[in-house]
């Protein structure tokens, strides 16, 4: 498979393979195992997304058939999976960027506040 910029680094496939809903495969509904590697799922998804591709013109490189892709895409968004994820990645972000603000206040002489009463003086 060639490499493409919508690609799923090793960091983010960690965080998204937690969050993807459970294969049917797996305990406790039984079934064949899944033909397609799930990573690969995703960056042809990516891949469409990123770059607005119609499922059709899904580069024969991913060697995944697009109605596969799109069978995945259309599974995944019906059970709610991608809206799910989605805010799951929204959630840790905003949990990051706010640990990030509070190292930053640590770190920053705070200037002093304004005392009360006082009006401001605009420049």
């Amino acid at each position: 498979m060639a490499h493409h910029p919508s690609d799923t680094s090793d960091l983010a496939w960690a965080m998204l393979k937690a969050l993807l809903p459970t294969p049917p495969c797996q305990p406790p509904k039984g079934g064949a195992p899944e033909k397609w590697p799930r990573r690969n799922v995703v960056d042809a998804i990516r891949h469409i997304t990123d770059n607005g591709t119609k499922w059709r013109a899904l580069a024969a490189d991913f060697g995944i058939p697009w109605r596969t892709v799109f069978g995945y895409f259309a599974r995944w968004a019906k059970a709610g999976a991608l809206k799910w994820i989605l805010d799951q990645l929204r959630r840790r972000l905003r949990l990051r960027l706010r640990l990030r603000l509070r190292l930053r206040r640590r770190r920053c002489p705070q200037l002093p506040r304004p005392q009360r009463g006082r009006s401001r003086q605009h420049l």
